[in-house]
């Protein structure tokens, strides 16, 4: 005999290995056991094992999934390749600093008017510095 409970006029007691170890007046226990009753028959309370049961299943399939295309994309991305991705690397680099590159000047710095001599001068010192 493990674990037990007695019931008497005064309340209910809990052993467990021949000794009590839990005592709850009867008053409290019928108080309890009618909170137990109408929670029972609450939705939310009867749905919950299979709900959560639900939940988890759901929650593993989408784990799988995700380690799946996880994988995959291990597999699939140069940029994870030893050999292709440095290249891609710095190829997004050199990218990013001619997207900054300018090659043509429109900016007048102070002069009121410019003739053309002077916008073509501009234009041809400005090709030459993106080309560097």
């Amino acid at each position: 005999m493990g674990d037990y409970y007695t019931l008497s006029k005064k309340g209910i007691t809990q052993y467990v290995k021949e000794e009590p170890v839990d005592y709850t007046p009867l008053a409290d226990w019928l108080v309890e056991r009618s909170f137990y009753r109408e929670i029972c028959v609450k939705d939310f309370f009867r749905n919950f094992k299979r709900w959560k049961q639900l939940r988890m299943w759901r929650r593993n399939i989408l784990q799988k999934k995700r380690e799946e295309i996880k994988q995959t994309l291990s597999e699939r991305l140069f940029i994870l390749d030893e050999t292709f991705g440095p290249i891609i690397v710095a190829h997004r680099a050199n990218c990013q600093d001619m997207k900054n590159l300018r090659v043509i000047d429109m900016q007048q710095k102070g002069i009121a008017t410019m003739d053309l001599q002077e916008f073509e001068k501009r234009q041809v010192e400005m090709r030459e510095r993106a080309t560097d």
